[in-house]
């Protein structure tokens, strides 16, 4: 530590209770390294490394710089398109350099860079999933608003509405569709127009508000088509247009 060369200034007369950390008067001070020096109090102060001589300041960013010097060159990957990293799938080059576009088995597309695929950085729409379950607090969300718009009631909670979507074994429970369920609301609406299997939450009795024994799980193609006939209605009118074309051959 840099400190106050008592047997210098004193020599000269110079007591340090007499001056003050701000003082332009030039001192005598030794390092820890045995190096001396003369400065002004007020130039210690400010310094960056006040506790060290130039010397010791020079000779540490040399060592810095050797310990860089000797770091291992940085990794190159090549083509990754086509592998698989965990549960992500490489498609291309993404147009963000170093990063690749990929896709995980959640249907979550995203670009990510070569280190982060290597390392297995998790998807960000699974890693949610697996804090709030299957349906995430954006989509939840969005269902409520919903709701509210059309003056239904709401008397489920998030936690039910997962119990009956695992009841069903995570397919629609009018056409038996495997469904899937967007984590976003950029992701639905990025369905909407192409995923028919779009999970929604329907009502079966369509005069209740959505509570526990009044909702299901359906497409959104499914429930749109439903409107609001009740399940058996609905499945009679499917009947009757399934007869229809048998008939028309």
């Amino acid at each position: 530590m840099a400190v106050w060369d008592s047997e210098r200034n004193r020599a000269n007369g110079m007591d340090p209770s007499e001056w003050g950390a701000r003082s332009n008067k030039r001192f005598h001070w030794v390092c820890e390294c045995g190096t001396r020096w003369e400065g002004t109090a007020a130039g210690r102060s400010s310094a960056k490394n006040p506790d060290k001589c130039r010397s010791c300041v020079i000779s540490r960013t040399q060592k810095g710089v050797a310990l860089r010097a000797r770091r291992k060159p940085r990794q190159t990957y090549g083509d990754l398109t086509g592998q698989r990293f965990g549960s992500r799938l490489v498609l291309r080059k993404a147009n963000v350099s170093g990063s690749w576009l990929v896709r995980c088995d959640c249907g979550k597309e995203a670009r990510i860079s070569a280190p982060a695929l290597v390392k297995g950085v998790r998807c960000i729409v699974c890693y949610q999933r697996s804090k709030q379950g299957p349906i995430s607090g954006e989509f939840w969300q969005r269902i409520q608003i919903g709701a509210r718009a059309r003056s239904k009631k709401f008397e489920i909670t998030q936690g039910e509405a997962v119990s009956v979507f695992e009841s069903q074994g995570g397919r629609c429970a009018l056409t038996g569709t495997p469904l899937r369920l967007p984590a976003t609301n950029r992701e639905y609406n990025e369905w909407a127009a192409s995923s028919p299997n779009m999970a929604s939450l329907d009502r079966i009795d369509s005069a209740l508000g959505y509570h526990v024994g009044n909702v299901q799980w359906v497409t959104k193609v499914a429930n749109q088509s439903k409107q609001s006939m009740t399940n058996l209605e609905f499945v009679a009118f499917c009947q009757m247009v399934v007869r229809n074309h048998a008939a028309a051959g």
